[in-house]
């Protein structure tokens, strides 16, 4: 089975994406980067994302709050040995991906499965490409929890059944896919955006070979679990700077308490 990966290959992601390279010969690793195409990213077409002016401070405080999470992560990673780039990888921008030569680059792949780990939202020609399906894996729990920092809006809004990531078909829609496989990481009372963050992508990149087992030894393609319900759609520029900030404080005085659990998968391949 021939799967091609379109990702950004953040820390996190990485995780994910050797776990397949490890258990699939025939993987091909798109590493997506900047343009000035856009920023949105996620499991669905892109359908009107609207564009939102923001403050000098609100800009550049939030990649600060960005680049010291990140450190942070890849400081816990090292400690596991799990921080590593994936070899080959084609380096794309994304204004290209979403053009008609990034298209037919894809098609000359011939891939059975399109899997993205942090992707940009695919345009909808796209899905129809792969033998089997496009794929996405997603840091969160939908419908309840589609969209950007889904993690992060869990753990504020002191949500603990929700924190957690899954693993979906893409579709028309915004993390909307049949899900295949739902994640929920061990907590403690005392968990951070970075501890969640870790260990929910240690679940994922197990329950993302097992899905792709799954797919390439059946005859039929599973059908996964249907999303009935809406939920909500949390948008980038719904987490500012003051909101990074009021996390932090929250924190620092305990007020983020999480309900404590043991980890869990749950798969959905019935076909």
């Amino acid at each position: 089975m021939k799967v091609i990966v379109i990702s950004r290959c953040s820390p996190r992601e990485n995780v994910v994406i050797n776990e397949i390279s490890k258990n699939f010969e025939d993987v091909v690793i798109i590493q997506i980067g900047a343009s000035s195409g856009g920023t949105a990213k996620g499991g669905g077409v892109r359908d009107g994302v609207k564009k939102n002016s923001s403050s000098w401070l609100n800009k550049n405080g939030k990649k600060i709050y960005s680049k010291i999470h990140k450190l942070f992560l890849i400081k816990e990673l090292k400690k596991l040995n799990l921080y590593k780039l994936p070899k080959p990888r084609i380096d794309f921008p994304q204004n290209i991906l979403r053009n008609e030569k990034g298209i037919a680059f894809l098609k000359s792949l011939k891939p059975d499965i399109i899997f993205t780990c942090g992707a940009p939202i695919l345009k909808e020609s796209i899905l129809t490409i792969p033998k089997i399906a496009c794929i996405n894996v997603h840091y969160g729990i939908p419908p309840e929890y589609r969209g950007n920092d889904t993690l992060f809006w869990a753990l504020m809004n002191k949500d603990s059944k929700y924190i957690g990531a899954s693993i979906h078909y893409i579709n028309k829609g915004v993390d909307r896919g049949n899900v295949l496989a739902t994640v929920f990481p061990a907590l403690t009372r005392n968990e951070s955006e970075v501890s969640i963050d870790l260990k929910t992508t240690i679940l994922l990149a197990e329950a993302t070979v097992k899905v792709l087992k799954k797919i390439e030894k059946s005859e039929k393609t599973p059908i996964g679990l249907t999303q009935n319900e809406l939920g909500r759609n949390y948008k980038q520029v719904e987490r500012t700077f003051i909101l990074n900030l009021k996390y932090l404080v929250k924190k620092t005085l305990g007020g983020l308490k999480t309900e404590p659990r043991e980890s869990s998968i749950n798969y959905f391949l019935n076909e």
